[in-house]
């Protein structure tokens, strides 16, 4: 299934196709683990999640991480400045996923 821009990456939560199970993954992405990274947003990240998703990941295509690390299920409101984002591995992401797609 694609992204609502009609993309799709491999680190993308829309590449599980089911919206039940999606939602039980953006739920353990939001329920982060003590070992993650904690990303401290900046300025100009605020409004650019595809921004964090690049420079953490090498990406913009892990936008949607991003934002459901942050809490955030609208992309057009900001991510708080200074706030600590905990990001999940991409091992861990893509495990996940191929868990979230094939139950």
């Amino acid at each position: 299934m694609a992204s609502p821009n009609g993309s799709r990456h491999r680190l993308s939560i829309y590449n599980i196709p089911d919206a039940l199970a999606r939602g039980r993954f953006v739920r353990e992405i939001r329920d982060a683990k003590d070992d993650w990274v904690r990303w401290e947003v900046l300025e100009e990240e605020a409004y650019r999640a595809d921004l964090i998703s690049f420079r953490y990941y090498g990406t913009e295509e892990a936008a949607s991480i991003i934002y459901s690390a942050a809490f955030i299920d609208n992309p057009e409101l900001p991510i708080q400045i200074g706030s600590q984002i905990p990001l999940p591995p991409v091992a861990w992401i893509r495990q996940r996923i191929r868990y979230h797609q094939d139950n």
